[in-house]
Order: C-alpha cells, then sequence, then structure tokens
C-alpha cells in the first residue's frame, strides 16, 4: 500500500505463487537457484520492493 501526501491510497495484494512466478520471469538469477540474488536472500524485501513499483507504476 502507498499513500501520497494529498490522501490518496492504493493497495494491491499478489499471493505467494504470483509473486514467485513473477522472480522466476524477471530474474535469471533466481531460477538457477545459486543463492546470490536479492530474492534468494530477502525474498520479502523484493516483494515489498516489487509491489510498490507495481503499484506506482500503475496508480
Amino acid at each position: 500500500m502507498f499513500e501520497y501526501v494529498n490522501g490518496f491510497r492504493k493497495a494491491m495484494y499478489w499471493s505467494r505463487k504470483k509473486m514467485e512466478g513473477y522472480a522466476l520471469k524477471y530474474s535469471k538469477g533466481y531460477v538457477a537457484k545459486k543463492g546470490y540474488t536479492f530474492w534468494e536472500k530477502d525474498f520479502d524485501g523484493m516483494e515489498y520492493k516489487t509491489m510498490l513499483r507495481q503499484l506506482t507504476s500503475k496508480w
């Protein structure tokens, strides 16, 4: 969820399965499973960043 200073709010929710599908599609390192990508090191942080980018690009 994000909120602008003028009070506009927007929220979006993805399932874990959809988020993993996104990671597999856009992160070649995550597909390789070698343990060096941010998707493998900090999945929750990458989920947060991805959702924030999705929200701000659409709204």
